[in-house]
């Protein structure tokens, strides 16, 4: 029996999420983490997975330590200012949210038109699409019905 690597893992898991299937990349995931804690990548995967599914609590953990392991990537903060806008948290929402333009500021990926022509202060879950391979196979009616849902239930919550 071959023993498959927490890289093979995470790459099955991302197919998965691609395909909108975060439930069944979650375990995916998690045994990946168990052969490598600190697999960034992985972490990030699993939050991703965890805030797809609803799950904004549980998914602070995994995109925290991803955060403080690529310090240069925008992605885990972005997930974690939407992360926060789940749970009602407003205030750390934003704070994600500018950090995660901060760092992305020197990236190569750029923001949509949507969040470039939007009005100041941003909304904390304005999911951004880069440019980079990562996000080009994502359904882009699906990163759009996510937003519009994020941002109905912070507009709930400020109520």
């Amino acid at each position: 029996m071959r023993r498959e690597s927490a890289t093979a893992l995470n790459d099955r898991a991302f197919q998965l999420q691609k395909l909108g299937k975060h439930e069944e990349a979650e375990p995916l995931l998690r045994r990946a983490l168990e052969l490598k804690p600190d697999y960034a990548y992985a972490l990030y995967n699993l939050g991703w997975s965890l805030v797809a599914q609803g799950k904004a609590r549980d998914a602070l953990g995994p995109l925290s330590r991803s955060a403080e392991l690529q310090p240069g990537r925008w992605e885990p903060l972005q997930r974690l200012s939407e992360a926060y806008a789940l749970l009602g948290e407003t205030d750390k929402a934003r704070e994600y949210e500018e950090k995660a333009k901060d760092v992305r500021g020197g990236a190569r990926g750029k923001a949509t038109p949507a969040l470039r022509n939007a009005r100041k202060p941003h909304p904390p879950v304005v999911a951004l699409i880069s440019e980079s391979a990562y996000f080009d196979s994502l359904n882009r009616r699906e990163i759009r019905a996510r937003q519009q849902e994020l941002q109905r239930q912070v507009s709930e919550a400020g109520r």
